[in-house]
């Protein structure tokens, strides 16, 4: 199951690419188009290993956030309409920068501890994953289901990682989520800068 899993998120991004590149009003029409495209592309043999397998090759696994977030793109361009609300977006940014700056720089050698460890057993990170879980689907967050879609994929096995963090979040989602808190916190600062000196 794992292994057909992994070629769920090439066939997105071909997906996008295709939509970005045909810059067409998006109906069913097209995505069932593009998708039996990008299906042909990512099951295409290359030197015998199709090529969505390549992506494996590069040791990169997106968690099922960046998954959930990359569909919903892809839904919005095909009806143009939002399945994320604003408030649910700043969730999953929220979540994805702390998340990625509590795990990857401690487990790439930055002090004593790596949390990744706390992924392969039960410990902390599981009522910590599963109380932030309730709380957002509580208070009708839909990012919080993304957070429960991660919950069961780590417990059907449906990414080839056993590691829990890896359902939670990946390199990718984390720089994302970073660039966009930054971003809006810059463009709060100047705001701020922008009030004050019509103020002075």
């Amino acid at each position: 199951m794992s292994h057909a899993v992994s070629f769920l998120f090439p066939w997105l991004l071909v997906v996008w690419l295709l939509q970005v590149l045909a810059r067409r009003p998006g109906n069913w029409r097209w995505l069932l188009g593009f998708g039996l495209v990008a299906l042909v592309l990512v099951l295409l043999p290359v030197r015998g290993i199709p090529l969505g397998r390549w992506v494996a090759g590069l040791n990169y696994q997106p968690s099922i956030p960046f998954l959930g977030c990359l569909a919903a793109l892809v839904w919005k361009n095909s009806f143009q309409t939002e399945i994320f609300r604003p408030e649910d977006k700043w969730a999953g940014w929220i979540f994805g920068g702390i998340v990625g700056t509590v795990l990857y720089p401690l487990a790439l050698g930055l002090g004593n501890f790596d949390p990744y460890a706390w992924g392969w057993t039960f410990s902390a990170l599981f009522p910590v994953a599963a109380v932030i879980t309730i709380v957002l689907i509580w208070k009708g967050n839909r990012f919080g289901i993304l957070l429960f879609l991660s919950v069961v994929a780590y417990d059907l096995h449906l990414l080839e990682s056993n590691n829990f963090w890896d359902y939670l979040v990946d390199p990718i989602y984390w720089l994302l989520s970073f660039w966009m808190l930054a971003n809006a916190a810059l463009k709060k600062l100047r705001r701020g800068k922008i009030v004050a000196a019509v103020n002075a």
